[in-house]
């Protein structure tokens, strides 16, 4: 019985590690932001009852914010001002945060450019959306199409994020069958034979199963992290690093700046206060040249001698349209195509990679899992079974 509910308990365990993530959804119309009419005070969410009201706000994701973006450019499309369509326009659940913040600066009479000084978010996709936004609030005209293109950015991010599971699909399925493999065969084990049943059942073989299971979950994890992070996961996430890393971000904030009215250092300096901290110290160097007179062609070598050769292309594209006044729109678009075909081969790179990066939690964790739960078992129940046979 002690063998059998051991058994049950391990199946379950894994089942429940195992459980497919349900995709996430848009909705239409988010409970949690609701307003009645343009200009009017933003009303309290509904309070929430049980345990979802302890439960953290999952992260937004690229498609939730493009979606409130297509929405925003909507309602400015059709008469609404911009501080009025934040009142308007429902945002999804994982983004009421923010915007609970930004419309409660609102209805105390704080402009649409000071209210947003209260977007802090940890979210990179929804400090595009600001980035967009404090664009239009500082420069004024139609936000229609900077919000439009802000939403095309995102989704670009999305299908980005699409093609990376993709390409780790198979890695994926590998740790989810290596993961239930040692479980698997120690259930088919227990119903069949008595002799491991006894085994398992004892305290040196309780304590086997119980080390097996651990190492199993622990490999699970490791699997899991190694697949859902990102190409340079296994490296040092400070210093230049990290910089590197968070250069594609700056890059398409600076164009969603440019294209929403700024100018390229204006739009440098907002998408600065919204990039990776990893990148404060080189854009502060760009930064006080400017101060101090600099053009932002001569200021903007400072990235590439902070940043090395990751962030030359960036810098030197810039700069030539500054140097001899030339036209910044295909530029931006160079910029961003080579942003999209650097994301686009360093997850091609992440995949060619993941199954060498699997093989130690392998080695280490599910195959020494594989023993304890499957092998040492059945062993140790074929040596019992020849003992009672012995005369």
């Amino acid at each position: 019985m002690t063998a059998a509910l051991l058994a049950a308990a391990l199946v379950l365990l894994v089942a429940h590690r195992l459980r497919p993530l349900p995709a996430p959804r848009t909705p239409a119309v988010s409970p949690i932001v609701k307003v009645t009419a343009p200009g009017a005070a933003a009303s309290h969410p509904p309070r929430r009852i049980g345990p979802a009201a302890w439960r953290p706000p999952r992260p937004a994701t690229a498609g939730e914010v493009a979606t409130w973006c297509d929405d925003l450019a909507r309602a400015t499309r059709s008469g609404s001002t911009l501080a009025n369509a934040m009142r308007e326009v429902t945002p999804p659940r994982s983004c009421a945060p923010v915007v609970e913040r930004i419309v409660h600066a609102l209805d105390r009479g704080a402009p649409l450019r000071d209210a947003l000084d209260h977007a802090r978010s940890t979210s990179p996709h929804v400090d595009l959306a600001m980035v967009v936004l404090r664009a239009c609030a500082d420069n004024g005209g139609p936000p229609s199409e900077p919000i439009d293109r802000g939403a095309a950015a995102l989704r670009a991010r999305e299908a980005d994020v699409a093609d990376r599971r993709t390409q780790s699909a198979q890695a994926r399925l590998s740790a989810v069958v290596m993961t239930i493999l040692p479980g698997a065969m120690l259930g088919i084990l227990l119903v069949t034979s008595g002799a491991v049943r006894h085994v398992v059942a004892s305290g040196a073989g309780l304590a086997l199963v119980a080390a097996g299971a651990m190492l199993n979950l622990l490999g699970w994890r490791w699997m899991s992290s190694i697949v859902s992070k990102p190409v340079t996961a296994g490296r040092a996430r400070h210093g230049r690093t990290a910089a590197v890393d968070g250069l594609p971000d700056l890059v398409e904030l600076v164009i969603v700046g440019v294209r929403a009215g700024c100018s390229p250092s204006a739009a440098l300096r907002v998408a600065g206060e919204h990039a990776h901290p990893a990148l404060h110290p080189a854009l502060a160097d760009v930064e006080h040249l400017l101060r101090r007179g600099h053009r932002l062609a001569d200021a903007l070598q400072a990235l590439p001698a902070a940043l090395g050769p990751a962030a030359a292309g960036f810098a030197d594209a810039l700069a030539t349209a500054d140097r001899y006044g030339l036209p910044i729109e295909p530029v931006l678009d160079r910029l961003a195509a080579d942003v999209r075909t650097d994301r686009r081969r360093a997850n091609e790179r992440r995949a060619r990679t993941l199954p060498v990066r699997l093989a130690f939690p392998l080695v280490l964790c599910t195959l020494p899992s594989f023993v304890l739960l499957a092998i040492v078992p059945a062993v140790l129940g074929t040596l019992s079974t020849l003992q009672d046979r012995t005369p």
